[in-house]
């Protein structure tokens, strides 16, 4: 039968009873005092108690902050008689706060790390900004043609066919009216984004 070492625990640090009676009647220099010098004690019992998994996600000086501004609003409601009895009390919020800290982390998906040589199958927020915008333009200016100008635009630029095969398709005498048509059709740089 093995023999475990007793837990131990760091004593309350000192301070003057006067002090954290002060405090908890609401003196703010009172209460400055009290929690800098609870701040230190209250860090390292927090950091042992939250597991490596959790310390990524929280921060310990932020669970004792937490712990620390909370209890500033309720101190006076908080039984501060006995020596060590609001050190007490804090470890035992703190304890409290480490735990909801696991169980939100628990909850979390896991975090897949992102590698620069993995980039995003879609288009990038800009892109897809720019895209849309140069869709907006073109739809207004091809609203704004001929229904044979349409048709022409749209066929070189969207179907990329070649002078010779738009002029079949639209019935024009040769390759380079289809070309005239086409430059009709698209004047202007909305149509660069085809």
């Amino acid at each position: 039968m093995g023999t475990s070492t007793p837990r131990t625990y760091a004593a309350a640090p000192v301070v003057p009873r006067d002090v954290v009676l002060r405090a908890s009647r609401g003196d703010r220099d009172a209460q400055e005092v009290l929690f800098r010098e609870y701040t230190a004690p209250l860090s390292r019992f927090a950091s042992r108690l939250l597991p490596p998994y959790v310390r990524g996600m929280t921060d310990t000086q932020d669970v004792v902050q937490d712990v620390l501004a909370s209890t500033a609003r309720r101190l006076g409601c908080i039984d501060c008689e006995e020596d060590g009895a609001l050190f007490a009390y804090l470890r035992r919020a703190v304890r409290h706060r480490v735990v909801d800290e696991i169980r939100r982390a628990t909850r979390r998906p896991p975090m897949d790390e992102l590698h620069e040589n993995c980039p995003s199958p879609g288009l990038s927020p800009l892109d897809a900004a720019i895209e849309a915008q140069n869709d907006r333009r073109i739809r207004t200016a091809l609203c704004q043609l001929s229904a044979r100008d349409h048709q022409a635009a749209l066929l070189r630029l969207r179907h990329r066919l070649s002078y010779e095969e738009i002029g079949e398709r639209l019935g024009s005498p040769t390759a380079n009216a289809a070309r005239v048509a086409v430059r009709r059709a698209a004047p202007s740089s909305a149509w660069r984004a085809f």
